[in-house]
């Protein structure tokens, strides 16, 4: 998976996991402003100790660009309690040049405290995604472990191609069923992986109809899926169809 793919799917997670203009910490009177000034009461409010605020604070500086800003915002609120803070402070720091493993702290942090989407997010940096300075294999199959577990779908087919390829420990046996566990869940680059193992595996039949679900998950890659499906694929044992 590309970095642009797993940045849209980590900020398509903290979307469902609550950021956005129309979340709960929303300003009460519907107006946020474009960008955090010290003389805004919400400001005020954030360094006198109200979580929320700062989050609204930290939604508002994103909201006008300013990723920096927000991921102090956001920050501040998870030091106050809210987990939700750590979680969107990490995915601002993504957005940033050269803070990836500032990101995966707070990201870290978020998986502490709960947040299956930061177990996530930090697994794809320590898997490289982010640069091979920060990869470790044994970080992000734990982080990924996590994360399926709190059933974010694209996490069990990063721990399930992990354990195909061998970078991490369960065999490509119960790789496979993670990466179909990821493809139930609706994540469609499982399903391409999936059914590129079965096109290799000579099961054409079962690789269409992976295919479909991924086009139908994923409509704007359907065709890359359909033009790639046997030959970006992993590079499985002789008895994969025996496995699949």
């Amino acid at each position: 998976m590309s970095r642009n793919a797993c940045c849209f799917i980590v900020m398509s997670l903290l979307l469902a996991a609550g950021c956005g203009s129309n979340s709960n910490h929303a300003r009460s009177d519907g107006a946020v402003p474009e960008r955090a000034r010290a003389s805004d009461p919400l400001v005020s409010a954030c360094e006198s100790g109200a979580a929320r605020s700062c989050l609204v604070v930290a939604e508002a500086s994103e909201n006008g660009g300013d990723y920096g800003q927000a991921a102090r915002y956001y920050a501040k609120a998870c030091d106050l309690g809210e987990a939700s803070g750590c979680l969107f402070s990490g995915g601002a720091l993504l957005e940033i040049d050269g803070r990836a493993a500032d990101a995966a702290r707070m990201l870290e942090k978020a998986c502490d405290k709960g947040q299956p989407a930061g177990c996530y997010g930090a697994g794809l940096v320590y898997a490289g995604v982010y640069g091979p300075d920060l990869s470790d294999d044994e970080r992000a199959a734990s982080l990924f472990n996590r994360a399926c577990s709190g059933n974010v779908a694209p996490a069990c087919g990063q721990l399930g191609m992990m354990m195909v390829i061998g970078d991490a420990r369960g065999g490509q046996q119960q790789g496979v069923k993670l990466i179909a566990r990821g493809c139930d869940g609706g994540d469609a680059d499982s399903c391409f992986t999936l059914a590129s193992m079965f096109a290799r595996a000579g099961r054409g039949e079962r690789a269409d109809s992976l295919v479909d679900r991924a086009c139908t998950l994923d409509p704007e890659r359907c065709q890359w899926f359909r033009s790639n499906v046997e030959h970006d694929s992993v590079d499985t044992s002789d008895d994969t169809d025996d496995t699949l």
